[in-house]
């Protein structure tokens, strides 16, 4: 079965808030966010080096973890991308819009980005009518992501067929590839019955 996730998609299946800010209010943001520079590593924090240390299962946890290594990177990308629009002669947008809009990036959508395993896991499981749970340390460490029902669940890019260091996976692998709009993934039904 060939499944198109987007990434309103999601965000829904990971119980993320859409956000809500006016009209054309997010590409004036996130151009004003462009030429300021705001939220460029050096100012943030690198989201994948961050992530690597990050041991908790939630958006929340994510949320606390992130602000206690980065604890004023928000409010300083906000501020940063707040003066930018006052050069660009669209003060009309608020700081607490800005922010709103700085958080979601920094938070929802590098959660998003970042847990596509369980994205997937939540998608098949919806479609199947199937339970599903992600993987404990010990099956992490033998290479299973989750589990659909009872059966074993490996979640990998398709660049991962081309490395020549493939590990021993001994279950179900499903390959996904990321897209700008989301990511597009395939799974055979008779692969999920054990």
């Amino acid at each position: 079965m060939k499944v198109k996730l987007t990434n309103p998609d999601m965000r829904k299946l990971l119980k993320l808030p859409d956000l809500k800010l006016p009209k054309y209010w997010s590409p004036i943001i996130n151009l004003a966010n462009g030429y300021s520079r705001a939220t460029r590593p050096e100012n943030v924090g690198s989201m994948t080096s961050l992530m690597g240390e990050f041991n908790g299962g939630s958006v929340e946890e994510w949320e606390e973890f992130y602000n206690k290594k980065h604890p004023s990177a928000i409010s300083s990308a906000a501020d940063t991308i707040k003066k930018m629009l006052y050069k660009m002669n669209n003060d009309h947008i608020d700081l607490k819009a800005v922010k709103s809009w700085v958080i979601d990036l920094i938070i929802n959508k590098t959660y998003v980005g970042l847990n596509v395993q369980e994205a997937i896991l939540a998608k098949i499981s919806k479609e199947e009518n199937l339970p599903y749970r992600q993987s404990t340390i010990t099956e992490e460490s033998v290479g299973i992501d989750g589990f659909i029902g009872n059966v074993p669940i490996s979640i990998k890019p398709t660049t991962y067929k081309n490395n020549n260091l493939l590990e021993n996976i001994e279950c179900y692998i499903i390959y996904y590839e990321k897209k700008s709009t989301g990511i597009d993934f395939q799974y055979t039904k008779k692969n999920l019955k054990k």
